[in-house]
């Protein structure tokens, strides 16, 4: 699919008016994400958690999202049905962020003091929880009838999970995890540290945005052109890149130029992976293939990413462990794209590619957004 044809599509979607529940829903659900995006890690140090506290916080909070995207995902299948799972879980993580507003302040503090830290931070999570309440709720006006339920769930995982290149996926998507693990728990503090004001830490997620909308659009163009691993390929050096820079900050604002590098791995990276797993897994289970996604990308890779960024940071410091964290994706990158060269020329010489555009004969699981120049995964 070209980019104008995407763009096309993208408006034709935009108008119609069937997807305006959806459109609603995923607005509010990001503005509920962004608003404590940069704002979380700071406010653990207005109220007195030292970095390596932080990384405790962080790494909790990830080993929690590790049971709720496996369970979710096995649930949905297993309902079809699975607005109740999204609506639920939107509404309690909401509530859960609100809970943080009443962690008292870990060293003794003035009235004062404490009441700017509750009253400043207070409501962007009071907002916050609000959004989630709210999508929540237009969740369940979502039809999902498209969902079959699935029986032999943990059996038809299992075996998937056998197959080389899903392997090499996930492998790739926890070690994008760690990264995002470390930066996500240490890049607001270590910018305050260097001078930021709460205006640049805004505008870090502000400048990326329009970028980003421009890489999603052009998400599915760039995999059909090119295939999946390529893109995560090309995310993961996005990250070496993005790390190296943070490594030679003197001036904070220089973050800024480092931000749209996020864009790639958010707009084109996440995406791909998305549609990743639709070649990778039947529609059957693909909730239960997305939630082992998601518990590799946001739970298992955050999580190591936070403890082991965490005491190699308490060793060497920010810089170094920016400049080894780089090292390490730059490595990461280079092992999976010869691992998927091996892969494909295993591949090509014992099996023959199937069309790359649906037909009746060969109507394809992902639809035209799932294309991509690799070959289907082998049972």
């Amino acid at each position: 699919m070209s980019f104008t044809k995407g763009l096309r599509r993208f408006w034709d979607d935009l108008l119609t008016l069937k997807l305006v529940v959806l459109k609603i829903i995923y607005f509010f659900l990001l503005a509920a994400i962004v608003i404590l995006w940069s704002q979380f890690t700071i406010h653990q140090e207005a109220i007195g958690l030292t970095k390596y506290q932080t990384g405790i916080v962080g790494s909790v909070m990830s080993a929690v999202t590790i049971v709720v995207s496996l369970l979710g995902g096995i649930v949905g299948d297993k309902l079809g049905n699975y607005k109740v799972i999204l609506s639920i879980s939107t509404v309690m993580a909401g509530v859960s962020s609100l809970l943080f507003t009443f962690v008292p302040p870990a060293e003794p503090a003035t009235f004062w003091v404490y009441m700017i830290v509750r009253v400043c931070f207070g409501m962007i999570f009071y907002l916050s929880t609000g959004l989630h309440i709210i999508t929540g709720g237009l969740m369940t006006f979502l039809n999902m009838d498209f969902k079959i339920p699935a029986r032999t769930i943990s059996k038809q995982i299992f075996k998937h999970l056998a197959n080389v290149e899903v392997l090499m996926f996930l492998g790739a998507m926890l070690a994008t995890g760690m990264f995002i693990g470390y930066i996500e728990t240490f890049m607001y503090r270590y910018l305050f540290d260097l001078g930021a004001s709460q205006l640049l830490i805004g505008l870090t997620v502000t400048v990326g945005a329009p970028f980003e909308l421009v890489f999603t659009l052009v998400a599915a163009s760039v995999v059909a052109k090119v295939g999946h691993a390529h893109v995560i390929m090309l995310g993961l050096l996005a990250y070496s890149v993005r790390l190296l820079g943070f490594s030679f900050l003197s001036n904070p604002w220089w973050s800024l130029p480092l931000e749209i590098l996020e864009s790639v791995a958010n707009g084109l990276m996440f995406p791909a992976g998305i549609l990743y797993c639709t070649v990778l897994f039947p529609l059957e289970t693909i909730t239960s293939s997305r939630g082992v996604f998601g518990m590799s990308y946001f739970g298992i890779g955050k999580l190591v990413g936070t403890i082991v960024g965490s005491e190699i940071r308490e060793l060497a410091g920010d810089v170094q462990t920016y400049r080894w964290l780089s090292g390490a994706a730059f490595v990461t990158s280079v092992l999976y794209c010869i691992g998927f060269a091996v892969l494909t020329t295993k591949r090509s010489k014992k099996a023959v590619f199937p069309p790359l555009t649906p037909s009746k004969d060969n109507p394809g699981q992902g639809g035209i957004d799932n294309l991509a120049l690799e070959a289907p995964s082998a049972d």
